[in-house]
């Protein structure tokens, strides 16, 4: 390589580390040259000496900057010290040595007071360690029994637990998840706790936590079947059973869904499901209303019926023992045998007759009884029914089978 090319060389490599090589390499070079003239030389050694300014200003300047990085390195070191009792520590002790390492040779002897200050710090931070230690396994074991002493099997639940403490379970469930939320708030603000402690004790928290979940899926298994064995039962009992019973048992289901340890979307799926319950029934009051409108109205009218039928048979009856109270004084009065002998058989005929017919009347009064009975439970009596019905139903000709009974002449 020639003077010249030497030159170009050193004018882009001002602040690279390879240029005083270069430098020593130009001063033999041109002196060992040959065929150039005083002014020849001179002019290159201006630009040599030009190049070498700019590589002293550089250094100059670089050496500042380095100083001036050590210090505020020593303000750093300020919030490191400030640190010395803080979980903060170790990473501001990172963040001294990460910038630290970027401080070139220009400012050893900063460097070296730096160091030899950040040394005494850790020293220090070791002394406070030490004499922590004992309290942060004090606060560690506090805080273990805290978490070991929450429950996490309520009492056995689900399994172990009857129907009316199952809303008690919903209920400490929610309670353990709250205590076990405030233990890792004040476990991760504690700074007594030195940072490896608080990781087996954060690790005990998600065993903890682990378990209350089991815990519940276990029992949003079982108080589901639950809540299906009840809704099973009620559709029976609203198809099956009386409206009565059915809107008991209904109001009792509606309790225990909502006491029932469910999934928010579950409890809401079976509470619409009793809603429809509650229609069917509904549905169910109005047809046995109908039916029971359409039965009254019949029992009604059969009363009427039967009442005009026992009217009948009743003056039916009158007439026949009329005719044999007659018969029976023409029989004492008569003089005449034959005339006698048939009043006799009259008589007797009239007397089966009249027999006959008050079985008759005997039995409507039975029927109508039985009637007004059923009536009166319903809160219907005799008057309510007949006015009920029309009169022209209240006249309607219904006869018994009558034979009139043959009388004789005077």
């Amino acid at each position: 390589m020639d003077i010249k090319e030497l030159l170009e060389d050193l004018s882009k490599k001002v602040t690279d580390p390879s240029f005083s090589e270069l430098a020593k390499s130009f001063r033999s070079t041109i002196s060992q040259t040959r065929g150039l003239s005083n002014d020849e030389k001179r002019e290159l050694y201006q630009q040599f000496n030009h190049l070498w300014d700019e590589r002293k200003a550089w250094l100059e300047n670089l050496k500042h900057e380095q100083e001036q990085q050590a210090m505020e390195l020593d303000y750093q070191l300020d919030a490191v010290e400030r640190s010395l009792e803080s979980p903060d520590f170790i990473e501001q002790s990172r963040l001294f040595e990460k910038e630290f390492r970027k401080i070139g040779r220009w400012a050893d002897e900063q460097k070296h007071k730096l160091w030899d200050r950040y040394t005494a710090i850790k020293e220090h931070r070791s002394e406070y360690i030490e004499k922590t230690g004992e309290i942060s396994g004090t606060m560690k074991n506090t805080f273990e029994t805290d978490l070991l002493s929450i429950d996490t099997v309520f009492g056995g639940a689900p399994e172990l637990q009857p129907d009316s403490h199952w809303e008690r379970v919903g209920s400490r469930i929610q309670e353990s998840r709250d205590k076990l939320r405030d233990i890792r708030k004040a476990i991760d603000s504690d700074i007594d706790l030195l940072r490896h402690e608080k990781r087996i004790l954060f690790e005990l928290v998600d065993t903890v936590r682990a378990k209350i979940k089991e815990t519940e899926t276990l029992t949003f298994q079982n108080h589901g079947k639950r809540a299906s064995e009840l809704y099973e039962e009620a559709k029976d009992i609203v198809e099956h059973s009386n409206p009565g019973k059915a809107a008991e048992f209904l109001k009792e289901l509606q309790s225990n869904i909502r006491m029932l340890w469910l999934k928010k979307g579950e409890k809401d799926k079976y509470l619409n499901h009793v809603e429809e319950l509650w229609a069917a029934l509904k549905d169910k009051r109005r047809q046995r209303k109908d039916q029971f409108q359409d039965w009254l109205e019949k029992q009604k009218e059969g009363l009427v019926k039967l009442k005009a039928v026992r009217e009948k048979a009743y003056e039916t009856l009158l007439r026949v023992q009329k005719n044999l109270e007659d018969n029976r004084q023409r029989f004492s009065d008569a003089k005449s045998p034959d005339f006698s002998e048939k009043l006799e058989i009259w008589i007797r005929e009239g007397a089966a007759k009249e027999a006959d017919i008050q079985k008759s009347v005997n039995d409507l009064d039975k029927k109508l009884a039985e009637i007004e009975d059923k009536l009166k439970k319903h809160g219907m009596n005799e008057v309510h029914a007949t006015a009920a019905v029309s009169h022209r139903e209240s006249t309607a000709e219904i006869t018994p089978d009558e034979t009139a009974l043959p009388c004789a002449e005077k």
